[in-house]
């Protein structure tokens, strides 16, 4: 039976080093093969990871044993490589199996980490606790949000999310859920999950900045 890999691109700074080089594949490791576990470092989370595999039903697997993770690599983008893959509550995006460097750029470019920082504030403001507590509330609806399957379920679950994210600093996830309505597409499934990964690392990390 054939290795599975899944790739980390491990920070925008290897990824960008990698596009300079010329050897973008020189930027992603092999940390998931045949059910080897993937060690998560906080302190260098990737921006996504990549599934590889012979079908689309066998990078659907892979995605799903990473959801089912109870670390933040769970809500991590994961990015199908090979056949087109539609975005939905396991994937949320695809790349080439022979990526170009302009794929890898296009890459970095939709999946910045999204900027958390007015959490800092408003935690200064109203209690770390109560903002971070807030917050982890807002990703659980977020996630839920990206498991809907029937677009008319996603109308009530839009205006709640267009609220929070606002109130939370998000302004550019609140307008384009407010956009929304019962329709989410590409660009706001990829911010919705930017910003799930974001708030999930920040919620691991939290522990040993309060230590």
């Amino acid at each position: 039976m054939g290795s599975r890999p899944v790739y980390v691109v491990a920070s925008i700074n290897e990824l960008t080093a990698g596009l300079l080089s010329g050897r973008p594949a020189d930027c992603a490791a092999t940390v998931f093969a045949a059910g080897r576990p993937i060690e998560l470092d906080l302190q260098k989370p990737p921006i996504v990871l990549i599934v590889a595999g012979e079908s689309v039903e066998e990078m659907l697997t892979l995605a799903a044993d990473i959801r089912r993770r109870d670390d933040p690599l769970a809500h991590a983008p994961i990015i199908a490589m090979g056949e087109p893959v539609a975005p939905d509550a396991l994937i949320d995006g695809w790349v080439p199996l022979v990526p170009m460097p302009s794929d890898w750029q296009h890459l970095l470019d939709a999946w910045a980490p999204v900027d958390d920082t007015t959490l800092d504030r408003l935690g200064g403001i109203f209690g770390r606790t109560e903002i971070e507590t807030l917050a982890l509330r807002f990703r659980d609806l977020l996630v839920d949000a990206l498991a809907i399957q029937h677009p008319a379920d996603r109308v009530g679950i839009a205006h709640r999310i267009a609220g929070m994210a606002g109130t939370l600093g998000f302004a550019a996830l609140s307008a384009a859920w407010n956009a929304a309505g019962d329709h989410t597409d590409a660009a706001t499934h990829r911010l919705t999950r930017a910003t799930i990964h974001a708030l999930s690392l920040r919620a691991a990390r939290a522990p040993r900045a309060a230590a």
